[in-house]
Protein backbone atom coordinates (compact mmCIF):
# COMPACT_ATOMS: atom_id res chain seq x y z
CA UNK A 1 0.00 0.00 0.00
CA UNK A 2 1.61 3.14 -1.21
CA UNK A 3 -1.29 5.58 -1.32
CA UNK A 4 -3.12 7.41 1.42
CA UNK A 5 -6.42 6.16 0.06
CA UNK A 6 -5.35 2.54 0.23
CA UNK A 7 -4.05 2.93 3.76
CA UNK A 8 -7.17 4.60 5.13
CA UNK A 9 -9.48 2.03 3.54
CA UNK A 10 -7.24 -0.77 4.86
CA UNK A 11 -7.70 0.62 8.39
CA UNK A 12 -11.46 0.22 7.98
CA UNK A 13 -10.93 -3.45 7.15
CA UNK A 14 -8.75 -3.82 10.26
CA UNK A 15 -11.50 -2.28 12.38
CA UNK A 16 -14.05 -4.79 11.11
CA UNK A 17 -11.70 -7.75 11.57
CA UNK A 18 -11.46 -6.90 15.25
CA UNK A 19 -15.19 -6.29 15.59
CA UNK A 20 -16.07 -9.63 14.00
CA UNK A 21 -14.20 -11.45 16.78
CA UNK A 22 -16.32 -9.59 19.34
CA UNK A 23 -19.62 -10.10 17.48
CA UNK A 24 -19.03 -13.83 17.03
CA UNK A 25 -17.72 -14.65 20.50
CA UNK A 26 -19.25 -12.17 22.97
CA UNK A 27 -22.50 -13.96 23.80
CA UNK A 28 -20.92 -17.42 24.04
CA UNK A 29 -18.22 -16.00 26.34
CA UNK A 30 -20.80 -14.20 28.51
CA UNK A 31 -23.07 -17.24 28.84
CA UNK A 32 -20.20 -19.63 29.54
CA UNK A 33 -18.62 -17.32 32.13
CA UNK A 34 -21.79 -15.83 33.59
CA UNK A 35 -20.95 -16.40 37.26
CA UNK A 36 -17.33 -15.29 36.95
CA UNK A 37 -18.33 -12.10 35.08
CA UNK A 38 -20.95 -11.25 37.71
CA UNK A 39 -18.52 -11.82 40.59
CA UNK A 40 -15.62 -9.90 39.00
CA UNK A 41 -17.76 -6.96 37.90
CA UNK A 42 -20.83 -6.67 40.16
CA UNK A 43 -21.91 -3.33 38.63
CA UNK A 44 -20.29 -2.09 35.44
CA UNK A 45 -19.36 -5.08 33.32
CA UNK A 46 -17.19 -5.20 30.20
CA UNK A 47 -18.85 -4.90 26.79
CA UNK A 48 -21.92 -3.27 28.36
CA UNK A 49 -23.10 -6.62 29.77
CA UNK A 50 -24.66 -4.92 32.82
CA UNK A 51 -27.50 -3.91 30.49
CA UNK A 52 -28.54 -7.58 30.38
CA UNK A 53 -28.23 -8.52 34.06
CA UNK A 54 -32.00 -8.71 34.65
CA UNK A 55 -32.75 -10.81 31.57
CA UNK A 56 -29.79 -13.16 31.90
CA UNK A 57 -27.09 -13.54 29.30
CA UNK A 58 -28.53 -16.66 27.63
CA UNK A 59 -31.85 -14.93 26.87
CA UNK A 60 -30.41 -11.48 26.17
CA UNK A 61 -29.92 -10.09 22.66
CA UNK A 62 -26.20 -9.55 23.29
CA UNK A 63 -25.06 -10.31 19.75
CA UNK A 64 -27.76 -8.15 18.19
CA UNK A 65 -27.04 -5.23 20.51
CA UNK A 66 -23.29 -5.45 19.96
CA UNK A 67 -23.89 -5.61 16.20
CA UNK A 68 -25.97 -2.43 16.28
CA UNK A 69 -23.26 -0.54 18.17
CA UNK A 70 -20.57 -1.85 15.84
CA UNK A 71 -22.68 -0.94 12.81
CA UNK A 72 -22.98 2.64 14.08
CA UNK A 73 -19.23 2.80 14.63
CA UNK A 74 -18.58 1.31 11.19
CA UNK A 75 -20.86 3.80 9.43
CA UNK A 76 -19.20 6.72 11.22
CA UNK A 77 -15.69 5.49 10.45
CA UNK A 78 -16.63 4.72 6.83
CA UNK A 79 -18.09 8.21 6.40
CA UNK A 80 -15.03 9.77 7.98
CA UNK A 81 -12.81 7.71 5.70
CA UNK A 82 -14.85 8.58 2.62
CA UNK A 83 -14.80 12.30 3.42
CA UNK A 84 -11.05 12.17 4.04
CA UNK A 85 -10.46 10.57 0.65
CA UNK A 86 -12.92 12.81 -1.21
CA UNK A 87 -11.56 16.04 0.27
CA UNK A 88 -7.95 14.86 0.48
CA UNK A 89 -7.85 15.94 4.13
CA UNK A 90 -6.70 13.29 6.58
CA UNK A 91 -6.12 15.18 9.83
CA UNK A 92 -9.47 14.33 11.46
CA UNK A 93 -9.28 10.74 10.21
CA UNK A 94 -5.77 10.43 11.65
CA UNK A 95 -6.86 11.96 14.96
CA UNK A 96 -9.74 9.52 15.24
CA UNK A 97 -7.68 6.48 14.24
CA UNK A 98 -5.06 7.21 16.92
CA UNK A 99 -7.72 6.26 19.46
CA UNK A 100 -8.39 2.86 17.89
CA UNK A 101 -5.25 0.89 18.86
CA UNK A 102 -4.87 2.68 22.18
CA UNK A 103 -8.39 2.06 23.46
CA UNK A 104 -8.68 -1.37 21.90
CA UNK A 105 -5.48 -2.59 23.50
CA UNK A 106 -6.14 -0.89 26.83
CA UNK A 107 -9.72 -2.11 27.19
CA UNK A 108 -9.09 -5.66 26.02
CA UNK A 109 -5.89 -6.10 28.00
CA UNK A 110 -7.59 -4.73 31.12
CA UNK A 111 -10.56 -7.10 30.80
CA UNK A 112 -8.32 -10.08 29.97
CA UNK A 113 -6.03 -9.47 32.96
CA UNK A 114 -8.95 -8.92 35.35
CA UNK A 115 -10.69 -12.00 33.98
CA UNK A 116 -7.45 -14.00 34.03
CA UNK A 117 -8.36 -15.60 30.74
CA UNK A 118 -9.48 -14.94 27.20
CA UNK A 119 -12.00 -12.18 26.53
CA UNK A 120 -13.69 -11.49 23.17
CA UNK A 121 -11.61 -9.25 20.94
CA UNK A 122 -8.32 -9.85 22.74
CA UNK A 123 -6.48 -11.63 19.92
CA UNK A 124 -7.50 -9.24 17.15
CA UNK A 125 -6.98 -6.22 19.42
CA UNK A 126 -3.29 -7.05 19.51
CA UNK A 127 -2.99 -7.94 15.82
CA UNK A 128 -4.99 -5.00 14.51
CA UNK A 129 -3.31 -2.53 16.88
CA UNK A 130 0.07 -3.43 15.42
CA UNK A 131 -1.25 -3.07 11.87
CA UNK A 132 -3.10 0.19 12.68
CA UNK A 133 0.02 1.72 14.23
CA UNK A 134 1.92 0.78 11.06
CA UNK A 135 -0.84 2.45 8.97
CA UNK A 136 -0.67 5.59 11.11
CA UNK A 137 3.11 5.84 10.68
CA UNK A 138 2.74 5.39 6.91
CA UNK A 139 0.00 8.03 6.70
CA UNK A 140 2.10 10.42 8.79
CA UNK A 141 5.03 9.89 6.42
CA UNK A 142 2.81 10.60 3.39
CA UNK A 143 1.27 13.81 4.77
CA UNK A 144 2.65 17.17 5.77
CA UNK A 145 0.95 17.43 9.17
CA UNK A 146 3.18 18.45 12.04
CA UNK A 147 3.37 16.42 15.22
CA UNK A 148 1.77 19.33 17.12
CA UNK A 149 -1.19 19.40 14.70
CA UNK A 150 -1.69 15.68 15.13
CA UNK A 151 -1.55 15.83 18.93
CA UNK A 152 -4.00 18.74 19.17
CA UNK A 153 -6.39 17.17 16.66
CA UNK A 154 -6.15 13.77 18.37
CA UNK A 155 -6.97 15.17 21.80
CA UNK A 156 -9.86 17.29 20.51
CA UNK A 157 -11.43 14.60 18.34
CA UNK A 158 -11.06 11.86 20.93
CA UNK A 159 -12.51 13.86 23.81
CA UNK A 160 -15.64 14.40 21.72
CA UNK A 161 -15.79 10.80 20.44
CA UNK A 162 -15.20 9.20 23.84
CA UNK A 163 -17.81 11.43 25.46
CA UNK A 164 -20.43 10.60 22.83
CA UNK A 165 -19.62 6.89 22.79
CA UNK A 166 -19.72 6.52 26.56
CA UNK A 167 -22.84 8.60 26.94
CA UNK A 168 -24.97 7.30 24.08
CA UNK A 169 -23.70 4.27 22.18
CA UNK A 170 -24.49 1.43 24.63
CA UNK A 171 -27.88 2.80 25.65
CA UNK A 172 -28.91 3.55 22.04
CA UNK A 173 -27.82 0.10 20.87
CA UNK A 174 -29.71 -1.56 23.69
CA UNK A 175 -32.86 0.51 23.08
CA UNK A 176 -32.84 -0.27 19.35
CA UNK A 177 -32.19 -3.96 20.00
CA UNK A 178 -35.10 -4.06 22.46
CA UNK A 179 -37.41 -2.40 19.94
CA UNK A 180 -36.41 -4.92 17.28
CA UNK A 181 -37.05 -7.79 19.70
CA UNK A 182 -40.48 -6.35 20.58
CA UNK A 183 -41.25 -6.00 16.88
CA UNK A 184 -40.36 -9.67 16.30
CA UNK A 185 -42.34 -10.79 19.37
CA UNK A 186 -45.50 -8.97 18.19
CA UNK A 187 -45.43 -10.86 14.90
CA UNK A 188 -45.00 -14.18 16.71
CA UNK A 189 -47.89 -13.44 19.12
CA UNK A 190 -50.27 -12.57 16.28
CA UNK A 191 -49.79 -15.97 14.58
Amino acid sequence: MRTLEGLVWFSLALFMLHEFEEIILLKAWAVRNNEKIRSLWPRSKPFGLQLFDEVGYAAAPITETASIGICIQFVLIALLTLCSVLFNYYLIWFAFMVLTPVTSLFLHLRVTFQFKGYSPGFVTAILTAIATIWVLFRVYALTSYSALELVIASVAVNVVIVFLAMKYLHSFSTALSTRLQNYADRKNRSN
